[in-house]
């Protein structure tokens, strides 16, 4: 009896260490595979080793192969534990200076699969309603209505933001690290960027005070004419403080709102545009 005991434990030991054994070699090879194919370029079948999808990364690009400078060099897996059906896998690799971290797996339908790390990820954001592409590396646009935050592969990304609608004069480019907080050109926070930048909208309000002169003439010669203007004197000149764009807004992310001062007269609101060759337009709201 005591002897059967003792090989019933023996094999379930056994059993159990061969089972510790091939999940360990299952996790390491795993976490190899994802950290070469990064190392690649080929993004594609890193995103197969991890439990992320093209949904979750910033931009659905991401998950192509990428013909662009490594993202990560030399990779190494120094150790990996396991627990169950999860595992850790300490790393490192350089990017382009020396990094250690950790890696979480999770065992999904019997495959080890990484879990991309909370930190490797773009924040991309404005801080109130604007028109706006963010372009990322020259690869992938996200509409303003999506920048957000994102999974994104570690290494140093392009972020170029555009005005589509040509309306305002854009001008921000930087550089992002990811991971971390590491950006190069740009002085304000990634993740709040301004909907209306200062310096455009100055530019704008002076290239459109001319044509706000135009449309008042042309008002006051003709009706309908915007409720603003209604009793202004045409031989009595506008103040330049009266066609100055006090206000810039978008409610359909589409087209630009503005108004002019509403205390001074003639006061005016209406929408902006440019035209194929970068004229700016106004049309004023006759109601």
């Amino acid at each position: 009896m005591r002897l059967t005991a003792l090989l019933t434990v023996g094999l379930l030991a056994s059993a159990c260490s061969a089972q510790t054994s091939d999940d360990t070699q299952g996790a390491r090879s795993a976490t190899d595979a994802f950290l070469r194919a990064l190392a690649d370029g080929r993004t594609a079948e890193a995103l197969a080793f991890s439990t992320a999808t093209s949904d979750d990364l910033a931009c659905a690009e991401m998950a192509q192969d990428v013909d662009r400078a490594r993202s990560i060099a030399a990779p190494s897996v120094d150790f990996v534990a396991v627990q169950g059906d999860t595992a850790t896998a300490d790393v490192s690799y350089s990017a382009p200076e020396p990094v250690s971290t950790t890696l979480d797996l999770e065992k999904r339908d019997g495959d080890w699969a990484v879990a991309l790390p909370d930190e490797w990820r773009l924040e991309l954001a404005f801080d109130g309603p604007t028109i706006a592409d963010v372009t990322v590396d020259d690869t992938c646009v996200i509409p303003a209505s999506d920048a957000s935050v994102g999974a994104a592969w570690p290494g140093r990304y392009r972020i170029a933001v555009t005005d589509p609608t040509g309306v305002l004069q854009r001008t921000e480019s930087f550089l992002i690290e990811v991971p971390g907080s590491g950006v190069t050109g740009y002085d304000g926070d990634p993740s709040a960027m301004a909907a209306v930048p200062d310096d455009a909208l100055d530019a704008l309000r002076a290239e459109a005070a001319p044509l706000l002169a135009i449309e008042r003439e042309r008002c006051l010669a003709a009706a309908p004419c915007p409720a603003g203007l209604r009793g202004v004197s045409a031989d009595v000149p506008p103040s330049a403080s009266s066609l100055t764009i006090e206000r810039l807004w978008t409610d359909d992310g589409r087209t630009w709102r503005f108004e002019t001062p509403q205390d001074l007269a003639p006061s005016f609101r209406g929408t902006l545009s440019r035209d194929s060759q970068g004229t700016l337009a106004v049309a004023i709201d006759e109601s």
